[in-house]
């Protein structure tokens, strides 16, 4: 069976570079790490009354499918303190683990609402497909 090519967002605020530097190491831990983006400052979304976020983007291979591998950035997020729930939907978060392409092809339709994910993404995978680009954000 032949690799996947995931393409991941991650996002922190809490000890951002610490944090980013870890979910990069675990990952890598699970899967092929292929490539890491520049890591981006952006500003929080929903409630403004807290720290930038750094953002960063990491191309990496798999022999999971799209689920299973969903399912580790979760184990991953829970491992690094991530809270979870309504009441934390805006708030500052140790990581966020977002898978935005997949083979390929983008599936998450945050890559087309914000410009340092498509910044990220095309860093890593210059040759990803993202037919129907929306400008802006």
């Amino acid at each position: 069976m032949s690799p996947h090519r995931a393409i991941v967002a991650a996002g922190s605020n809490i000890e951002p570079e610490k944090n980013l530097k870890e979910a990069a190491k675990r990952l890598g831990s699970r899967h092929r790490l292929l490539a890491t983006s520049s890591v981006r400052e952006t500003p929080p979304f929903g409630n403004a009354d807290q720290a930038n976020f750094l953002d960063q983007v990491f191309l990496m291979e798999t022999t999971l499918d799209a689920p299973a591998f969903k399912a580790s950035l979760k184990e991953v997020e829970d491992q690094l303190g991530r809270i979870r729930g309504p009441e934390n939907k805006f708030g500052p978060l140790t990581i966020d683990l977002d898978l935005i392409a997949w083979n390929g092809e983008v599936v998450d339709p945050d890559f087309y609402r914000h410009e340092f994910l498509r910044e990220g993404a095309l860093e890593v995978e210059p040759k990803l497909k993202c037919e129907g680009q929306k400008s802006g954000d």
